[in-house]
């Protein structure tokens, strides 16, 4: 091959151009394919003999990579972007380093002696730049071109394979739980008394946050599918634009099976999604009832469990707080309709407006009136033969006159009598008004004294907490077993509610009898054979004496009808105070079977489900229990 051969040889570019390509990048991926390719033509033909159009074709697809460096990508992925420009600079910087080199060759025969001798090493130094800057680009390349073959769909696209399992979790509880206590839990109705909604007003909550759920599931089913749907096609289309026999077409074809599987199992949401909302129907019938009955228990507050509690221990009592309630909230609030008859206001209004019609007429004759005084003033002038002149004239027109002002002063002082009598229709109007504003007010005002009187359901509810929660925190502190000796009650204050308190009948036979009469007839024909407790000097001064005492007091009933228990008797206490999945209740319950008195144990035997659910809501309470129950299981 001769020179002139070989020139043109290394002048053909090796690298097919980017305008050449049949088809140009669509994304990066296929940038990186192609610079990767372009990369390996430039090892194989050496950095340092490729072309100036071979040069410009690498940078150029190093231009095309950065322009790709948009949206969502992983810190792998923009480091190989990042590397690519390191390589396109390592170029540019060979390129400057080859016009110095050039350059300092060149000067070398400019000068002679020591200069020429200095300049040769210049040039020698500069050449062995040259040589370093060739030899970290020939081991870049190639590293390179290993990294950008294993740029995955996850670097360019990390969403890609981050399948929503906990949205797909939430969807499937949320179909399980489609129950009506659950649907509604976030109701505008639960911050409403019972007393104070309809059924009417819970069914359409009920309803319309059914269909909404329905909605909002089938959203967020259809959702997630179309998620699922777009990562496989993305993955589809990433496998397309890899080179065939490349391993990370196996690797996203698992991915892209994966996929299609979880999307399957939504789209069997999808479906059962779109049924409920297509299926969709207002609850009815004995649903509706059942509804209402959940409904209705899981907005109850606190203060209504209670009278509930107080209702089943004497309804009469509890009747009267919902009447009273009920009663007076309504009286508050009703409006109050005008006072006024219709007839008589319609006659006052009618009586003004004569008055006002004649006061109008101001000193004006009526044409029967006029002419009644006329005929008066002629006939007397007739009569004294004065019927020639201008008198009669005269006489005619004085005395209609007079008759204008008088008539006037009558109906100026009916106008006035009218007003000042208090009967026009703004007086009554104001009456009616001013009537109306202090009978609300009245009405509030009784109101505001029944609320504050704490006979209401809210402060007969709270009351009843409080002393179950007192009473329960004291219970649990007496903890010691009695001994013999008399039980004697001690003084209380008289208190008409006490009686709603489960404790009641254990406060002893002296304020049993004092408290609550027939109650304690009751218990004393029902456990009169077991009123034998006793109660110690210790536990008298240390904890309110009813306690002990009703602990033995039970402690002897339960013999009459609970020989045994069953097996998860007495735990409901421990595992509310620890929580079921601490062992500790398990240790309580142990030591209850196996070293508690017989008094403490009957006793947990017949109340214990009760307390548990008393105390559900109290963690004060439940702290000093636990207190207690960690001294037992030590």
């Amino acid at each position: 091959m001769t020179a002139e051969e070989e020139k043109k040889l290394l002048e053909e570019p090796k690298i097919t151009p980017i305008s050449k390509l049949d088809k140009k990048p669509a994304n990066l991926l296929q940038a990186l394919n192609y610079y990767s390719s372009a990369l390996g033509t430039a090892q194989g033909v050496g950095i340092n003999k490729l072309n100036s159009a071979d040069k410009q074709t690498l940078k150029d697809a190093a231009r095309l990579v950065r322009d790709f460096k948009t949206g969502d990508l992983s810190q792998n992925a923009k480091d190989i972007i990042s590397k690519v420009g390191d390589v396109e600079s390592s170029l540019n910087e060979i390129e400057t380093q080859k016009t110095i080199v050039t350059d300092a060759n060149a000067a070398i025969d400019k000068f002679s002696g020591s200069q020429q001798q200095s300049q040769k090493g210049i040039a020698l130094e500069e050449e062995k730049k040259l040589t370093r800057l060739l030899a970290q680009a020939s081991q870049g390349a190639p590293q390179l071109a290993e990294l950008i073959t294993r740029v995955n769909i996850q670097d360019l696209a990390p969403g890609i394979g981050k399948i929503p399992q906990e949205d797909m979790d939430a969807l499937d509880k949320s179909l399980e739980n489609l129950s009506f206590n659950k649907v509604s839990e976030k109701s505008k109705l639960f911050g409403k008394l019972n007393i104070n909604v309809t059924d009417q007003q819970i069914l359409d909550d009920i309803n319309l946050s059914r269909k909404t759920k329905y909605d909002d599931l089938y959203k967020k089913a259809t959702s997630i599918s179309s998620d699922l749907k777009s990562q496989i096609d993305q993955a589809n289309e990433y496998t397309k634009d890899l080179p065939a026999g490349d391993r990370r077409i196996e690797l996203n074809k698992k991915l892209v099976a994966d996929l299609q599987a979880k999307l399957d199992l939504v789209n069997e949401d999808v479906v059962a999604t779109k049924g409920l909302v297509d299926s969709y129907k207002p609850t009815t019938g004995t649903e509706a009832t059942t509804a209402l009955a959940d409904f209705r228990e899981s907005m109850m507050l606190p203060d209504e469990r209670a009278l509930r509690e107080i209702r089943q221990i004497d309804p009469g009592t509890a009747d009267t707080i919902e009447t009273l309630t009920r009663g007076y909230a309504e009286l508050a609030k009703a409006n109050i309709g005008p006072t006024t008859d219709p007839a008589t206001e319609a006659l006052r209004r009618d009586l003004q407006d004569r008055i006002t019609s004649q006061v109008a007429l101001g000193s004006q004759l009526g044409a029967d009136e006029r002419r009644q005084y006329e005929q008066a003033a002629r006939g007397a002038q007739t009569a004294r033969g004065n019927i020639f002149g201008v008198a009669p004239a005269v006489e005619e027109a004085v005395t209609t006159g007079l008759a204008g002002e008088a008539r006037l002063k009558e109906r100026l002082g009916a106008a006035s009598g009218f007003l000042s009598s208090g009967q026009s229709v703004t007086d009554a109007l104001r009456r009616d008004t001013a009537f109306r504003e202090a009978a609300t007010l009245n009405r509030l005002g009784a109101a505001a004294d029944f609320t504050s009187s704490g006979a209401t359901a809210y402060n007969m509810g709270n009351r009843r907490a409080a002393e179950q929660g007192g009473a329960l925190a004291a219970l649990l502190n007496a903890s010691k077993t009695t001994t013999s000796g008399a039980f004697a009650g001690g003084s209380t204050a008289n208190n008409p509610y006490m009686y709603v308190d489960p404790m009641a009948g254990f406060r002893g036979a002296q304020n049993a009898t004092n408290l609550y009469g027939s109650e304690a007839d009751y218990l004393a024909k029902t456990y009169g054979a077991y009123v034998n407790a006793q109660a110690t000097v210790d536990a008298a001064n240390s904890t309110p004496q009813y306690l002990n005492a009703g602990a033995n007091l039970l402690g002897s009933a339960a013999g009459l009808g609970k020989a045994a228990a069953p097996g998860g008797f007495f735990c409901w206490v421990a595992r509310e105070v620890y929580g079921e999945d601490n062992p500790k209740w398990l240790q309580f319950r142990e030591w209850m079977l196996t070293k508690a008195s017989d008094n403490l144990r009957n006793f947990y035997i017949e109340y214990g489900e009760r307390i548990a659910e008393s105390i559900r809501n109290k963690p004060k309470i439940k702290s000093i229990i636990r207190k207690w129950m960690d001294g037992k299981i030590k």
